[in-house]
Order: structure tokens, then sequence, then C-alpha cells
């Protein structure tokens, strides 16, 4: 068995979807109980790593794995004896059942020869069974008829085209709050997500808003799509560079009453230098000096009041 363990791991790339099984470690269990599987299930994520039980010859499967759930994505293989070979069985659950299928043979002289096998082939075809689904009345995404028990909606169509492809029906389970789930103060789940913590559905059809609370107790499947929410803010008006623009701040009656303002002010400060210098000879430069100290004044730039004087 041991040389057995040692040809898997080194084969698994083997296998038609090499993706499934790259980077996943193999876990060989050598014949234990059946109440130890169960509660390794239980408290195990089984997809994580790739499984191999071996079973002795008198052993029967069936009664080995009763009442144990292997995942529909988990790889799980039986190794049991017969004569000179040991046959490999692939094996997973379908709801209540067990589902069994050839994968391979190993013996001392032929090696490992795997039967036409394909991870995502398998998963396709269910057989059948009756999945246990929840969902919410949530229009348009989901809608629920409740005198027919069937799902419509975006989600519902797509959830029927899944129905159809891998050939499973659908049994629904519904919150009594018609809710998707939140975490209480408390601790406690409310919605969809208790009935699939303990077991009571094994999928929740909707529109989930994938979140870290909810990612440590459910698992979710690759987003069907995405949404987002915008905020929406006016934005300035941006008007082109005109020449008139400087003038916008102010009124046109308040522009003539500064430029009033800066007239008579120039004017008195003229009058006071030249009666302050008793010369005739400087009115011209002296008009000039008081125009520039009052456009300085009122354009904010300072001036000098000592040369004023």
């Amino acid at each position: 068995m041991r040389e057995l363990a040692g040809y898997s791991i080194s084969s698994s790339v083997a296998l038609n979807d090499s993706s499934v099984v790259s980077k996943r470690p193999l876990q060989v269990l050598l014949s234990p109980c059946n109440s130890l599987l169960r509660k390794m299930t239980l408290t195990t994520r089984m997809q994580d790593a790739i499984w191999l039980l071996h079973l002795e010859e008198q052993s029967s499967l069936e009664e080995a794995l009763r009442g144990v759930y292997i995942p529909l994505d988990c790889l799980f293989f039986v190794a049991q004896n017969r004569g000179e070979e040991v046959v490999l069985t692939d094996v997973y659950s379908l709801t209540s059942k067990l589902a069994v299928s050839h994968f391979g043979t190993w013996s001392l002289g032929g090696g490992l020869r795997i039967a036409s096998f394909s991870f995502y082939s398998r998963i396709s075809d269910l057989r059948g069974s009756v999945v246990t689904a929840t969902t919410v009345h949530g229009p348009p995404m989901t809608a629920i008829n409740k005198d027919t028990q069937q799902i419509s909606g975006f989600l519902g169509e797509v959830w029927k085209e899944l129905e159809y492809r891998m050939n499973f029906t659908t049994r629904l389970v519904l919150p009594a709050d018609n809710s998707y789930g939140s975490l209480s103060a408390n601790g406690s789940w409310s919605g969809m997500v208790p009935l699939l913590m303990e077991g009571q559905a094994q999928i929740a059809i909707g529109d989930f808003t994938i979140n870290e609370p909810r990612r440590r107790v459910l698992d979710f499947t690759l987003p069907v799509y995405e949404s987002s929410i915008c905020v929406f803010i006016r934005g300035t008006q941006i008007r082109d560079i005109e020449w008139n623009n400087f003038v916008f701040p102010f009124s046109a009656e308040l522009w003539i009453s500064e430029m009033i303002a800066m007239v008579g002010l120039a004017v008195c400060l003229t009058v006071v230098r030249i009666v302050k210098l008793q010369e005739g000879k400087g009115r011209i430069a002296a008009a000039m000096i008081s125009v520039n100290h009052v456009c300085a004044i009122f354009c904010q730039q300072g001036t000098v009041f000592s040369q004023l004087l």
C-alpha cells in the first residue's frame, strides 16, 4: 500500500484535469472505522486534499462509507485488493446516495492504469438527484412561485438551465424572515445562512454580497455578475477664459463706485502734495505719484506713505 501511495503522488498530474489536483496533498487512510470517517468529514474541509482510503478485500465499500458525506468537488478514492490487483474506485455523495465509479487498477508488475476519467465530466451529471436549495423572494434576481415552488427571475432562469444540463431536481427550503443572512451581536445568523450551516440546505440561490463574516462560514461560487454603487456629485461649470472674466466678482455699480473713489482719492493726494511742496512745476509728477499710490492701495500691493507727505 505504501508503494501505491507513492506512485499516486508522482502520477497525479496524469489526470485529465490536472488543475484540479495541483497543490493538493494526498491523504492516505488505512482502514479507519465508520464513526471516525463520519467525524472527519464533518470537521475537515475535504476539498483541500486528495483522499485515498484502503479497504481490505473482504470489506464492504457501502458499509465502510455508510453515513459519510463526501462533497461533490472532492477527490476521494477507495483502494481495495482484488487478488493480485488493487482496484481504485472514485466515490462521492449525491444527496442521500453514494455515487461509485471505476477509476483504475494498480498491480506490482503493470503499475497504475487509469480508466477514462474527467473530474468535470463526473460532476456534470448528478444522475437525477434532488438538491435542497434555499432562496428569497427578491425580484428581479429571484422570485418564488408559492403555488408551484418554482424559482423565476434572472438567477432562477440560470438555475433552471443548470437543472437541465446537470440532470437534477430542486427541493426548496425557504428562510422564515426572507433575508439573505446577517450576523447579530450575539453571534447568531439570520436568513439563509443558518440553513446552509446546519445542513438544512445544500446551496443558496441569490445575489449574495460577498463579505468577510459570510466567507468564514460559507463557500461562494465564482461570481455570476458584479454590481457597484456610485455616488454622483454635481460638478462645477467650467467656463472658457475670456478677457472680461476679471470683472465678474463685482456688479457694474460697484465697479463704477470704485473708480470714482480712486479718482477722488488721487485728486486729494495730488492737492495735498502740491500744497505741501508749494511748487507749481511738480504738479504733473505729483498727480502721477498719487494715482500710483491709490492703485497700489486698491490692488492690495501696499505703499510707502512717508513719500506722500
